[in-house]
């Protein structure tokens, strides 16, 4: 399979047509993987209270009175943030499932709560996840845009990585060469993921037991889509 994928028109309903018919045929593993997800990322939200004391104590403390609340704050931090941190790589760990378990259904496998138990190619994912990551916020700090554009180039790597074992390097170059074939539907796809992640935030996260199934399922098929679309 090449890293330049031909150029083509492609569409993302045979995707989204895809992602409903998936979840209609086996909701059990799909909303069972992404509730394991939306339980996590709501545990790892206990520590945020402690960081929003954390910063409000210390980031403007002169006086030794502030400076002694600093001090308690962060030490009755130390646990929430421990706590918040081991929650938040087990969410990532599981999200990692969900997407094993899409991208297994586009090859005809029925999805199941054994993608989750999976550690192939774990350690490449987490050290794409950590690049993507970084040069997302960096885009993000320089202005709004540029990490909006990061995101929307890179969007396909972490599908490269668990479906080819690809490294870091060659799964950003992979993603951008599949966005760049096809950007119009990749924008669509950043817009789905962008509307997806508000969605989920709602309601103590409860969307996320349908959204993140279907962004998931979307993004998969798109992403094999866009690589066997033929000559146009």
């Amino acid at each position: 399979m090449s890293d330049q994928p031909p150029a083509a028109r492609v569409s993302l309903k045979p995707s989204a047509s895809f992602a409903l018919a998936t979840i209609k045929k086996y909701p059990g593993p799909l909303i069972g993987l992404a509730a394991i997800v939306t339980i996590l990322q709501f545990m790892s939200s206990v520590g945020s209270g402690a960081l929003e004391n954390v910063l409000v104590s210390c980031l403007d403390a002169q006086s030794p009175g502030q400076v002694n609340s600093c001090d308690l704050a962060i030490s009755e931090a130390t646990g929430p943030l421990a706590w918040a941190l081991l929650f938040s790589v087990l969410a990532t760990v599981a999200v990692i499932g969900v997407q094993r378990a899409a991208l297994d259904s586009t090859l005809g496998i029925a999805p199941s709560m054994r993608s989750l138990l999976s550690t192939r190619y774990l350690g490449r994912y987490l050290l794409y996840l950590v690049a993507s990551t970084v040069l997302m916020a960096i885009g993000f700090v320089l202005c709004l845009l540029p990490g909006l554009i990061v995101a929307y180039f890179l969007q396909f790597g972490a599908y490269a990585v668990l479906d080819r074992g690809a490294g870091v390097g060659q799964a950003m170059r992979t993603s951008v060469a599949l966005v760049r074939a096809h950007p119009g539907p990749a924008f669509s796809l950043l817009m789905i993921h962008v509307a997806g992640l508000l969605l989920g935030s709602l309601f103590m996260g409860i969307p996320t037991l349908v959204v993140l199934p279907f962004v998931t399922l979307l993004t998969a098929h798109a992403y094999r889509d866009f690589h066997f679309a033929p000559q146009g």
